[in-house]
Protein backbone atom coordinates (compact mmCIF):
# COMPACT_ATOMS: atom_id res chain seq x y z
CA UNK A 1 0.00 0.00 0.00
CA UNK A 2 2.93 2.36 0.44
CA UNK A 3 3.94 2.23 -3.24
CA UNK A 4 0.84 4.16 -4.53
CA UNK A 5 1.46 6.88 -1.94
CA UNK A 6 5.06 7.16 -3.08
CA UNK A 7 3.95 7.51 -6.71
CA UNK A 8 1.55 10.32 -5.78
CA UNK A 9 4.27 12.05 -3.75
CA UNK A 10 6.71 11.86 -6.69
CA UNK A 11 4.09 13.31 -9.06
CA UNK A 12 3.41 16.19 -6.67
CA UNK A 13 7.13 16.93 -6.26
CA UNK A 14 7.73 16.93 -10.04
CA UNK A 15 4.68 19.17 -10.56
CA UNK A 16 6.00 21.62 -7.98
CA UNK A 17 9.45 21.79 -9.58
CA UNK A 18 8.43 22.22 -13.24
CA UNK A 19 5.89 24.87 -14.11
CA UNK A 20 4.35 25.40 -17.54
CA UNK A 21 2.71 28.73 -18.15
CA UNK A 22 0.23 28.57 -21.02
CA UNK A 23 -0.32 32.26 -21.64
CA UNK A 24 -1.85 34.17 -24.49
CA UNK A 25 1.29 35.87 -25.74
CA UNK A 26 1.20 39.60 -26.38
CA UNK A 27 4.91 40.07 -26.86
CA UNK A 28 8.29 38.90 -25.71
CA UNK A 29 8.21 40.59 -22.26
CA UNK A 30 6.59 38.32 -19.66
CA UNK A 31 6.03 38.67 -15.91
CA UNK A 32 7.07 35.29 -14.50
CA UNK A 33 6.11 35.85 -10.85
CA UNK A 34 6.68 37.87 -7.72
CA UNK A 35 10.14 38.27 -6.17
CA UNK A 36 8.96 36.32 -3.10
CA UNK A 37 8.00 33.35 -5.30
CA UNK A 38 11.71 32.58 -5.74
CA UNK A 39 13.83 31.75 -2.69
CA UNK A 40 17.50 32.79 -2.66
CA UNK A 41 19.57 29.87 -3.97
CA UNK A 42 16.63 28.38 -5.87
CA UNK A 43 16.30 27.06 -9.43
CA UNK A 44 12.85 26.91 -11.04
CA UNK A 45 12.19 25.16 -14.34
CA UNK A 46 9.51 26.96 -16.40
CA UNK A 47 8.13 27.10 -19.94
CA UNK A 48 6.45 30.03 -21.63
CA UNK A 49 4.58 30.48 -24.88
CA UNK A 50 6.07 33.65 -26.32
CA UNK A 51 5.02 35.82 -29.26
CA UNK A 52 8.16 37.11 -30.94
CA UNK A 53 7.99 40.56 -32.49
CA UNK A 54 11.45 40.44 -34.11
CA UNK A 55 14.02 37.81 -35.05
CA UNK A 56 15.66 36.34 -31.96
CA UNK A 57 18.72 34.10 -32.39
CA UNK A 58 18.03 30.42 -31.62
CA UNK A 59 14.29 31.08 -31.01
CA UNK A 60 13.03 32.33 -34.35
CA UNK A 61 13.93 29.10 -36.16
CA UNK A 62 11.44 27.07 -34.11
CA UNK A 63 8.67 29.69 -34.04
CA UNK A 64 5.36 29.10 -35.81
CA UNK A 65 3.49 32.25 -36.76
CA UNK A 66 5.85 34.08 -34.41
CA UNK A 67 4.95 31.91 -31.40
CA UNK A 68 7.48 29.70 -29.68
CA UNK A 69 7.58 27.69 -26.46
CA UNK A 70 10.65 28.69 -24.46
CA UNK A 71 11.96 26.52 -21.59
CA UNK A 72 14.03 28.40 -19.01
CA UNK A 73 15.66 27.99 -15.64
CA UNK A 74 14.95 30.90 -13.33
CA UNK A 75 17.87 31.14 -10.93
CA UNK A 76 17.80 33.32 -7.85
CA UNK A 77 21.31 33.45 -6.50
CA UNK A 78 22.10 33.49 -2.79
CA UNK A 79 22.83 37.20 -3.25
CA UNK A 80 19.27 37.70 -4.55
CA UNK A 81 20.10 38.31 -8.23
CA UNK A 82 17.93 36.74 -10.94
CA UNK A 83 18.99 34.86 -14.07
CA UNK A 84 16.79 33.41 -16.82
CA UNK A 85 18.84 30.69 -18.52
CA UNK A 86 17.67 29.17 -21.81
CA UNK A 87 17.21 25.45 -20.99
CA UNK A 88 18.38 24.33 -24.45
CA UNK A 89 22.07 23.56 -24.83
CA UNK A 90 24.07 25.58 -27.35
CA UNK A 91 25.70 22.46 -28.79
CA UNK A 92 22.97 20.50 -30.61
CA UNK A 93 19.78 21.83 -29.03
CA UNK A 94 19.03 19.18 -26.41
CA UNK A 95 16.95 20.02 -23.34
CA UNK A 96 19.13 20.65 -20.29
CA UNK A 97 18.02 19.40 -16.86
CA UNK A 98 18.76 20.61 -13.36
CA UNK A 99 21.55 18.49 -11.88
CA UNK A 100 19.32 17.58 -8.93
CA UNK A 101 17.12 15.75 -11.45
CA UNK A 102 20.00 13.77 -12.97
CA UNK A 103 22.01 10.85 -11.70
CA UNK A 104 25.31 12.51 -10.78
CA UNK A 105 27.06 9.13 -10.60
CA UNK A 106 26.21 8.46 -14.25
CA UNK A 107 28.09 11.61 -15.26
CA UNK A 108 30.99 11.12 -12.87
CA UNK A 109 30.26 14.22 -10.83
CA UNK A 110 30.68 13.97 -7.09
CA UNK A 111 30.74 17.65 -6.15
CA UNK A 112 28.00 20.25 -6.04
CA UNK A 113 29.56 22.69 -8.53
CA UNK A 114 27.45 21.31 -11.40
CA UNK A 115 23.92 22.80 -11.47
CA UNK A 116 22.74 21.78 -14.98
CA UNK A 117 23.43 18.72 -17.13
CA UNK A 118 22.67 17.91 -20.75
CA UNK A 119 21.68 14.23 -20.62
CA UNK A 120 22.18 13.87 -24.41
CA UNK A 121 25.91 14.63 -24.58
CA UNK A 122 27.05 15.22 -21.02
CA UNK A 123 27.63 18.98 -21.03
CA UNK A 124 27.73 20.45 -17.54
CA UNK A 125 27.09 24.01 -16.41
CA UNK A 126 27.29 25.83 -13.08
CA UNK A 127 24.50 27.78 -11.37
CA UNK A 128 25.18 30.85 -13.53
CA UNK A 129 25.05 28.78 -16.74
CA UNK A 130 28.82 28.87 -17.24
CA UNK A 131 30.37 25.97 -19.18
CA UNK A 132 32.11 23.32 -17.08
CA UNK A 133 32.48 20.21 -19.27
CA UNK A 134 31.44 18.58 -22.54
CA UNK A 135 31.30 19.41 -26.25
CA UNK A 136 29.27 22.65 -25.98
CA UNK A 137 30.97 25.72 -27.51
CA UNK A 138 29.87 28.03 -24.68
CA UNK A 139 27.78 28.36 -21.54
CA UNK A 140 23.99 28.51 -21.48
CA UNK A 141 22.36 31.45 -23.22
CA UNK A 142 20.32 33.83 -21.09
CA UNK A 143 17.46 36.28 -21.32
CA UNK A 144 17.32 39.76 -19.83
CA UNK A 145 15.65 39.87 -16.40
CA UNK A 146 14.36 42.99 -14.68
CA UNK A 147 12.46 43.74 -11.50
CA UNK A 148 9.41 45.95 -11.83
CA UNK A 149 8.16 46.69 -8.36
CA UNK A 150 7.70 43.25 -6.81
CA UNK A 151 7.44 41.45 -10.16
CA UNK A 152 10.15 39.47 -11.96
CA UNK A 153 10.04 40.17 -15.70
CA UNK A 154 11.85 38.30 -18.50
CA UNK A 155 12.44 39.82 -21.94
CA UNK A 156 12.44 36.86 -24.34
CA UNK A 157 13.31 39.24 -27.16
CA UNK A 158 16.74 39.87 -25.61
CA UNK A 159 18.90 36.74 -25.81
CA UNK A 160 22.57 36.92 -24.86
CA UNK A 161 24.85 34.03 -25.83
CA UNK A 162 26.63 32.28 -22.98
CA UNK A 163 30.32 32.94 -22.37
CA UNK A 164 32.73 31.01 -24.59
CA UNK A 165 33.97 27.81 -23.04
CA UNK A 166 37.25 27.70 -21.21
CA UNK A 167 39.25 24.69 -20.24
CA UNK A 168 37.72 23.41 -17.03
CA UNK A 169 39.07 21.33 -14.17
CA UNK A 170 36.29 18.85 -15.01
CA UNK A 171 37.57 18.24 -18.61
Amino acid sequence: MKAPGLVILVILVVAAVTTTWDIQPTGPVVTIGEIGDFSPGSVSSMEFLVQLETEVPRLSDSARDGEVTVPIFVVRTLEGDFLALYAIDPHLGCRVTAASEADRDQWGVGGTEVAFINPCHGEMYDLHGNYLKGPAPRGLDRFEVSLQGTEVVVNFGSLTFGADREISALD
